[in-house]
């Protein structure tokens, strides 16, 4: 039969206080491991890119877009915004507001115009104007002698009180056959009208034109 052990008082005692110490000292050794900050790892990226171009590198490291070179050109009236985001000066916010812009005109004519954007000054436009350009005839034109309502008053440029009188030459059958005869019927908008005529044709027009009011 196995001989049972046994343990004097003393012995006992010292036996719970061993085990204590134990305890307690597993304890701190598991407390600092958990509030000791983890190591660092250094990233290294010139070895995750070491076959990439350095701005490349830079590009994919931040997440941003790399710029334009300057033999790089835009046309303004087909260039989204990611494109746009690529000019120097250029960031998300000028991009949506000059594609915006663009579509309540249906198209630029002209850089200058790029300064009716919110935001875009005379120093900034002429940054633009080395990454610009607009093509001829990529705007959208309206017929004035045959336009809806809807598609005069979609154009920034065009107020009610000039689509109204011109709602009310169609409606009488008075045909414009230009910007200049428009101007005459309305010398008070001519100021409006300049800055339209770029957009306006008169394709639906009779052949005597402009029509004079008959004499008292």
């Amino acid at each position: 039969m196995a001989k049972i052990l046994h343990f004097t008082q003393g012995e006992k005692r010292a036996v719970l206080i061993l085990m204590i110490l134990i305890l307690v000292f597993i304890g701190i050794y598991s407390s600092f491991n958990f509030f000791t900050p983890a190591k660092e790892v250094e990233i290294r990226y010139d070895t995750i890119y070491k076959d990439t171009p350095m701005k490349a590198r830079a590009s994919k490291a931040l997440k941003v877009p790399l710029k334009f070179t300057e033999e790089t050109w835009l046309d303004l009236n087909r260039a989204d915004t990611t494109q746009l985001k690529k000019i120097p000066g250029i960031g998300p916010v000028y991009a949506q507001r000059i594609v915006e812009y663009r579509a309540w005109l249906g198209g630029y004519y002209s850089l200058d115009q790029l300064q009716e954007v919110k935001g875009i000054g005379e120093a900034r436009l002429k940054e633009l104007k080395k990454w610009l350009y607009v093509k001829s005839g990529s705007y959208k034109l309206i017929d004035v002698n045959s336009a809806t309502f809807n598609e005069l008053n979609n154009h920034i440029y065009f107020n009610i009180s000039l689509i109204r009188p011109i709602k009310e030459l169609q409606e009488a059958g008075v045909f414009i056959k230009n910007v200049d005869e428009l101007g005459r019927i309305y010398p008070y908008k001519k100021k409006d009208i300049t800055r339209l005529s770029p957009y306006l044709t008169f394709e639906s027009e009779n052949v005597d034109g402009f029509l004079e009011p008959d004499a008292p």
